[in-house]
Order: structure tokens, then sequence, then C-alpha cells
């Protein structure tokens, strides 16, 4: 008797949304980081893992207004408080 193989990938919750803050978070000031934090929110949408991580997905996307803001200080605060989550 053969055993069934699963062709789904296990796919770690948050990784690519928590990937994207670390490299963020380290220099939040530097150009292209909204792309980057995008990119981690795409990848986590596009794996149906929004509905499980809503706190981090909400401070991401605040961080993302925080920078269009100009307020560099409060989206690392943002992002540090989606990262601390995210582990």
């Amino acid at each position: 008797m053969l055993a069934a193989v699963s062709s789904t990938p296990v796919v770690d919750l948050g990784a690519r949304l928590r990937a994207s803050v670390a490299k963020v978070v380290a220099d939040v000031g530097r150009s292209g980081v909204v792309d980057e934090l995008r990119a981690g929110l795409a990848w986590t949408a596009a794996c149906g893992q929004t509905c499980q991580l809503t706190g981090p997905v909400a401070r991401v996307r605040q961080a993302v207004g925080e920078i269009q803001d100009g307020d560099l200080a409060a989206a690392e605060a943002s992002l540090r408080r989606a990262l601390a989550a995210l582990r």
C-alpha cells in the first residue's frame, strides 16, 4: 500500500512578512521600504495568512502610511510591534 504524499508546500506562518519587516526596521528611511513592506503583505495575502495575522498586518499597513507621511519614528515603532508579534 502506498502512502499519500501531499504536493502542497508547507508555508511558515508569516515568514515573508517577518522577513520584510526585519529588513525594513533596520533602516526605515532608505528608499524602497514601502515596496518591500507591500511585497511582504502581498505574499501574506497570497498564502492566505492575512486573517491569521491581523494584528501584525494592521501594524505594517499603519507603518506604510506613517512612512508616506514622513513620520519615520512612528513607522519604526509600528514595525517593531509587528515584528514582536510575528516571532
